[in-house]
């Protein structure tokens, strides 16, 4: 699967199968799908609430604060009900810790 970043967000070192790309190609469909960065909460901050790309298809990965280790990646759809699970913040402390929340 091909992912793509901003190139102004979180930097990701594991890079090999992620583009990364300014914010207009970001969000356009393209057949590969927007990865984006959480650690208690989803950076870039202006897709905090993920409204901007609802109806799609995501991935998320996390990337420790003081380490900086990457987890894998994951995808999600994002659905009304999804959205809600992927913004709260014990959520997302869950998925940290490599339990499922869906």
């Amino acid at each position: 699967m091909k992912y793509k970043a901003l190139i102004y967000g979180p930097g990701i070192r594991n890079s090999g199968n992620v583009d990364f790309v300014d914010r207009i190609e970001f969000l356009t469909e393209d057949g590969r799908i927007p990865l984006l960065v959480y650690n208690y909460q989803i950076y870039p901050e202006e897709f905090k609430t993920l409204k901007l790309l609802e109806g799609r298809w995501i991935a998320l990965m996390h990337i420790g604060y003081l380490s900086g280790r990457e987890s894998e990646i994951r995808e999600y759809y994002l659905n009304e009900e999804n959205i809600k699970l992927l913004t709260d913040r014990k959520s997302l402390m869950q998925l940290e810790r490599g339990k499922a929340i869906f």
